[in-house]
């Protein structure tokens, strides 16, 4: 049954990475408005997704969403670092859904350990658990 979730997740994240590629060129004149989620993560299952993406092989068309989702995830990092999270703590992020859909993509086609399964359904998992309930819209800048 988790599985089938995952699977179809990560369909709906395939079509809405395309689907965000194509709104954001034809808004990019208007003030777009940006759903997002709210996913809670342990800080270690975040640490590790975001080494597990830095491994993954891209083609030259997802270079800029890589490089945006890398930015993110790096920002995150830095904000747990200067907060003095450890590990094992729960952290709450607030991110835009394209940027959700893309990691869950990235990850997807990481190669990791056994032992690091679990926190790779972790991870998947905070994201489609939070994606049942997106935050209100905001407008971006």
């Amino acid at each position: 049954m988790k599985k089938t979730v995952i699977i179809l997740f990560a369909l709906f994240l395939t079509v809405g990475i395309i689907n965000a590629q194509d709104k954001n060129q034809s808004q990019a004149k208007e003030q777009p408005t940006q759903k997002k989620i709210a996913p809670k993560f342990i800080v270690e299952d975040f640490v590790f997704a975001a080494n597990a993406i830095n491994n993954v092989e891209i083609t030259g068309a997802e270079a800029e969403g890589f490089v945006q989702v890398k930015n993110y995830m790096l920002s995150v990092i830095n904000s747990i670092n200067q907060a003095g999270k450890q590990a094992q703590e729960q952290i709450q992020i607030e991110m835009p859904i394209p940027i959700a859909q893309a990691m869950v993509t990235l990850l997807q086609r990481a190669k990791f350990t056994g032992a690091n399964a679990e926190k790779y359904v972790r991870f998947v998992n905070a994201i489609v658990e939070s994606s049942k309930e997106p935050l209100p819209e905001t407008k971006t800048k």
